[in-house]
């Protein structure tokens, strides 16, 4: 699994910030290999899914938030979610939001 844990602490020079960066990444892997045995064992048998392949989904998910300049509103604007998408949100108890909706906007 040496090829999904790239951690090589480039832009680090102080032990704490190299610690502090291992740590990250860390975490980010376990929580993708969570995410994927989550995913394969709700959705598995249909089509499992690699680390890999949920990185590149999820790299894909995207919202724009824009401003209706005659009532100042914003809006968020999701991206299309394919069923893969979907599944992923499942697999965690999420949502995915489908469709344009109001949000607040800091001053």
């Amino acid at each position: 699994m040496k090829h999904t844990l790239a951690i090589r602490p480039v832009f680090h020079w102080t032990e704490r910030r190299v610690r502090a960066h291992i740590a990250i990444c860390f975490a980010a892997f376990a929580m993708l290999h969570i995410l994927r045995r989550l995913y394969n064992t709700r959705h598995g048998t249909e089509a499992p899914i690699s680390e890999g392949q949920i990185l590149a989904q999820l790299r894909e998910v995207e919202v724009s938030v824009v401003r209706d300049n005659t009532t100042k509103r914003h809006f968020a604007i999701p991206s299309a979610a394919n069923s893969t998408k979907v599944r992923l949100y499942q697999a965690l108890g999420l949502a995915i939001q489908r469709q344009t909706v109001p949000v607040e906007k800091d001053p």
